[in-house]
């Protein structure tokens, strides 16, 4: 394994293991990673970060801190960061790139806006519901 200057490359799985790759390997990873997790219909390495628990970070081995086009993190929006993926991420900040550090940001932002969005979408069906109650209409599934 070449050790890289600035910047990680690999996978952050949800048990907080991070597994190291060179510049180019992640699909060789990917696939040990999809046996080893027992992991269901992921087709390709991408995936296992856009649609799973992992996280994907990735950067070409010349990069500098600041980062450059090749620097990237790849998480999925639907599931949030686990327990120990959290604290792998805050013991080993100082490791990413300025660009792969952005990029998490951006993602972790996004999620927390989805997730914000969905709790108001629940909270004003339950308000519904409550308001239907009531008023002593019938409630059916339709409207709510």
């Amino acid at each position: 394994m070449r050790e890289m200057r600035y910047g990680l490359s690999g996978y952050l799985a949800p048990d907080g293991i991070f597994y190291e790759c060179d510049y180019g390997k992640h699909s060789e990873l990917a696939n040990e990673l999809i046996e080893k997790y027992k992991i269901k219909n992921k087709t390709n390495y991408n995936e296992i970060a856009t649609r799973g628990e992992f996280l994907k970070f990735g950067t070409y081995p010349w990069a500098s801190k600041e980062g450059c086009s090749g620097c990237h993190v790849f998480k999925s929006l639907c599931h949030p960061l686990s327990n120990k993926q959290s604290i792998w991420i805050n013991e080993n900040l100082d490791k990413l790139t300025d660009k792969q550090r952005s990029e998490l940001n951006r993602l972790l932002d996004q999620e927390e806006l989805i997730r914000n969005k969905l709790a108001m979408e629940s909270k004003k069906d339950v308000e519904k519901i409550q308001i239907s109650y009531r008023v002593g209409t019938r409630l059916s599934a339709v409207g709510v």
